[in-house]
């Protein structure tokens, strides 16, 4: 069964004439001089009968070679049934033709990279491992834009198990640009004509004459002969070559000249210096395989074994560790010395002159000097000691497993294909090329796109170029570029990193790349190695009154593409307002930015970004966040240069805070979490923004219905608000009070919140569970018929008893009025029972007996297992009996010795609450104790919620103001 797929481009986007293609001048051969084979004297070596010759009367081979290269016909192109093109092309047709027509005609994508994927045919065995591992290797390789894999094309051993990934690459993303391009025998194709005549069509025709070149009959189209196969068809381009001959194989070295061709050749569209990496992987194989391993190694393209494939594969695998042991002199260990039959083909590629080929021209470079005069016996001379196993071992590998080979083999004295074939295997490994060849074993658990690309390295790094050149370090840049597009960290530390950054050209440029393109590995890596992310996304003139600060970094990170199409998945589309004159899901300004923050932390965050410095201050003047003083001197500096000039290194670190802060944000808001941690180890103060974290996250949670997405948000809500008790615990563990203000505190660099407002929003219950973090206070107010009152906490501030009497300070009570004391607590989320005593003074026995357990049922019912009792200076507080019944009660407890004694500017009771509850009462209904308490029960319930909240939520603005204020009472 043959499937199918559709090509990269569609027969609209790739619009070429005939003529267009004549003008390439591609031609292929016919045999029209008969030469008789060996075996058969009717049957040319070509492979067709006598009776399809023009020149019917026998030749001798000489002159058949010669007169084949005379016979050229019009090449002709076209579609496979698969919507693939083919051309087929005279092997010998000239690199610089079928460039043309990959790029000009086909239209074919500049490549990045360039994988030649050769081995197993015949005796290729598929094991579970080599599937596994091998296809999912390819299709992470497959995937990667721009990326060219080679093959020959055939539908048989590994190139077939090739196909299957590029199958299941499309079948998952119907749209992929993968290029696959397969390089066969245009004679070795099974049923070739029948496959290029499928599709025909009046806009591309193609001349074929089946009568004068077709060695097929009709007894044949459904046997597979020796020398020929199907057509692997799930490739998107074919390249099919013809030297005249039927069911031969043997393409030369075309396929390794096209592709060194290809990666040298400075193509119009690069814009840099550097050359395209190639590289070839090789899995299983024979003795052609090493012949294609040589032809790379020779050409400069690394190559990649897998051992633990069988046969070529795991013989050149073994030997390749056996030839670290060779012996040789340190002076010549960086030399490759060649064999006869190179001759001075060499001089087809690019030379690279050193100091030693200035003084000796007939030198040629494959990154070392290569010393043709040396030939053959000096790499025996290198492999004396494993020459005889080496040839043995070889024998067993060509030869096993097929007897007529073995017969060839026991007429054949010498055998002169096995020792051209060991030759072949000594010049690819001797020591000058050992850093060309990486051996990647199928049963590590090591990546084998990274171990690819570790090899592209491995090779460019062995190069002896001036790596501070404009070449040096445009390829350095695309070595970046690739392994980015592979995420491959480890080898892009080792070979292009290496601790700095000052050969990276445009380095701002791959940072944003790597942040788009959701690479947090990389992104750690340019910070560690000193990338301010600040001179990225802001200009240096970050205080400007006219500058738009946040412009870059909107336009490039909050993008309608990223937001709806980023991976992962993020809900803040969500949370953005769409209207009719903008429905896109983007944020396009820093009003937006700050609207979709508020929607999903909360209105009780203050805006974080500005356009300017002065609207920042003004913002923060408008709300008291700022002190007066500061409006002031900033009017008063009236030469804007020079003020700016005097804090050019303050700006410079609050800019550095700030983009840390936002870029942060941006990771949660997109759902990029493990960018998110590496933001946050860059962070100086965690606790907050992992909070605000877990508030996103759960924002999000809510609005995702089930799925693994819902099942990540939970996870990392886990992480976030752990990682927040962590830093906590660890800060308690120092000092006890320091943990405690971090909670409280305001944070001024996310809009003003605190840790305590955050976590209590976000019901993080472990959080709030730890000390100073959740709270439930509660006071005594006395109430009599005349009012109320609370001699030590109450106090009225005025510079005069006429002032404090027009405040409602002083007033004239009853002697011995009917009173009752009153306890109430209070929480965020609402007041407690009020518990009333009308009868004597209340002593720590009363209050355990009939305070305590109603605090702790109303604070277990609303808060759960996670929760503090906080409680003020009075005598039955402190009672030690008091103190233990609460620590052995209460989830957790401030005791005596960890809060103030008398604390009014930090009782929501007595700056709020006792206000509001007195308010409630209508007092000319109390004329008695009974009346009191009746209206006191029914007052309290009217105490408005939004005044509860409001008055705990300033408290921890209070207790700020109370740390300034060195302890002192507040002047309010």
């Amino acid at each position: 069964m043959v499937s199918g797929t559709r090509s990269v481009q569609s027969q609209a986007e790739i619009d070429f004439s005939k003529e267009d293609f004549d003008k390439l001048g591609i031609k292929y051969p016919v045999c029209q001089t008969f030469c008789p084979a060996e075996v058969d004297g009717d049957t040319c070596k070509c492979k067709r009968k006598r009776s399809r010759h023009r020149d019917r009367a026998p030749h001798d081979a000489k002159k058949w070679e010669s007169a084949i290269r005379t016979d050229l016909l019009p090449a002709h192109y076209g579609r496979l049934a698969n919507d693939a093109w083919f051309a087929h092309l005279d092997i010998e047709t000239e690199l610089k033709k079928v460039e043309k027509l990959l790029f000009e005609l086909w239209k074919l994508p500049e490549p990045k990279l360039i994988i030649s994927i050769i081995g197993g045919a015949k005796f290729f065995k598929l094991t579970d491992r080599l599937e596994s591992n091998f296809i999912k290797g390819i299709v992470s390789v497959a995937e990667k834009a721009n990326s060219w894999i080679v093959t020959n094309g055939y539908q048989v051993g590994i190139v077939q198990l090739v196909g299957q990934a590029l199958e299941k690459v499309r079948l998952r993303n119907n749209d992929s640009k993968m290029i696959a391009i397969g390089i066969c025998k245009w004679g070795s194709v099974k049923n070739v004509h029948k496959l290029t005549t499928i599709k025909n069509n009046a806009k591309n025709k193609r001349r074929i004459n089946r009568s004068d070149d077709s060695d097929e009959d009709e007894n044949s189209h459904d046997i597979i002969r020796r020398g020929e196969c199907h057509l692997e068809m799930n490739h998107t381009h074919y390249l099919m070559l013809d030297d005249g001959r039927y069911r031969y194989f043997n393409s030369k070295d075309f396929r390794t000249k096209l592709c060194s061709y290809i990666a040298k050749k400075p193509i119009q569209k690069k814009q840099s210096k550097a050359q395209t990496p190639a590289v070839t992987i090789v899995v299983e194989g024979g003795l052609d395989t090493i012949a294609n391993i040589y032809y790379d190694l020779k050409n400069n393209i690394p190559v990649v074994i897998i051992n633990g494939s069988g046969r070529a594969a795991d013989f050149l695998s073994r030997w390749f560790s056996y030839a670290k042991n060779v012996e040789t002199d340190p002076k010549y260990a960086e030399e490759v010395y060649g064999i006869d039959e190179l001759g001075t083909n060499l001089l087809s590629q690019e030379p690279i002159e050193t100091k030693t080929q200035q003084k000796s021209k007939n030198r040629v470079d494959v990154h070392a000097d290569l010393h043709l005069d040396l030939s053959k016996k000096k790499l025996r001379e290198l492999f004396h000691k494993y020459e005889n196993e080496m040839r043995e071992d070889l024998r067993n590998l060509l030869y096993r497993d097929d007897d007529s080979n073995k017969k060839k083999a026991e007429k054949q004295e010498p055998d002169t294909k096995l020792l051209d074939t060991l030759d072949q295997v000594m010049f690819c490994l001797q020591p000058g090329l050992r850093s060309q060849i990486t051996v990647y074993n199928l049963d590590s658990d090591n990546d084998l796109s990274e171990t690819i690309f570790e090899s592209i390295c491995k090779a460019y790094n062995k190069s002896p170029k001036d790596k501070t050149n404009k070449k040096g370090i445009d390829e350095r840049s695309a070595l970046l570029d690739l392994a980015m597009g592979w995420n491959c960290i480890y080898v892009a530390k080792e070979f292009v990193f290496q601790n700095s950054l000052d050969n990276i050209q445009d380095r701002n440029k791959y940072f944003i790349h790597a942040l788009t393109h959701n690479l947090p590995t990389f992104v750690y890596e340019f910070l560690k190695l000193g990338l301010n992310p600040a001179d990225v996304f802001f200009s240096k003139t970050f205080a400007s009154r006219q500058n738009r600060r946040y412009k870059t970094f909107i336009d490039t990170l909050y993008t309608n593409d990223l937001i709806t199409n980023g991976k992962p998945e993020t809900h803040l589309k969500y949370f953005i307002d769409v209207s009719e004159q903008d429905d896109r899901t983007c944020v396009v300004t820093v009003k937006k930015l700050n609207s979709v923050l508020r929607d999903i932390i909360g209105d009780y965050m203050y805006d974080l970004y500005f356009n300017t410095e002065d609207e920042e201050q003004d913002h923060r003047i408008k709300w008291g966040l700022t002190q007066r003083h500061e409006q002031k001197h900033r009017n008063n500096s009236k030469d804007v240069e020079s003020r700016m000039t005097s804090t050019t290194a303050a700006q410079a670190e609050k800019a550095s805070k700030y983009i840390m802060r936002d870029l942060f944000l941006w990771a949660i808001l997109m759902n990029r979490i493990d960018m998110a941690k590496v933001f946050l180890c860059f962070v100086k103060y965690r606790i907050c923004p992992a909070l605000i974290a877990t508030k996103i996250l759960k924002e999000y949670y809510a609005k995702t219905i089930y799925g693994t997405t819902k099942d990540e948000y939970e996870a990392n809500i886990k992480y976030f608000e752990k990682y927040a008790i962590d830093c906590l615990d660890e800060c308690n563990q120092e000092d006890p009070d320091r943990a405690c203000q971090l909670v409280v505190q305001q944070n001024e660099l996310y809009g003003y919140v605190t840790c305590l407002q955050v976590a209590s929003d976000a019901r993080d219950e472990k959080f709030i569970a730890r000390p100073s973090s959740a709270q439930a206070m509660h006071y005594e107010k006395m109430f009599d018929v005349d009012g109320i009152y609370n001699s030590q906490n109450q106090r009225i501030w005025a510079a005069s008893c006429d002032e404090a009497n027009e405040k409602g300070g002083i007033k004239m009570k009853q002697k011995l009025p009917k009173k009752v004391m009153v306890w109430l607590g209070v929480c965020s989320k609402g007041v407690t029972p009020l518990v009333i005593f009308d009868q004597g003074t209340v002593d720590h026995k009363v209050y355990i007996q009939n305070v305590l357990p109603v605090a702790l049922e109303f604070g277990s019912k609303i808060f759960g297992e996670h929760w503090i009792f906080q409680q003020d200076g009075a005598k039955p507080h402190v009672h030690h009996l008091t103190q233990n019944w609460c620590q052995d009660k209460f989830p957790s407890f401030i005791d005596k010795d960890h809060w103030l004694p008398n604390s009014p500017d930090l009782n929501p009771l007595d700056y709020s609450i006792w206000d509001e509850f007195a308010r409630a009462i209508n007092w000319k209904t109390v004329i008695s104790k009974t009346t009191l308490i009746e209206e006191l029960k029914r007052a309290v319930k009217q105490i408005r919620q939004d005044v509860i909240l409001q008055s705990c939520s300033s408290w921890t603005i209070r207790l700020q103001r109370v740390l300034k204020n060195d302890g002192c009472y507040l002047n309010k």
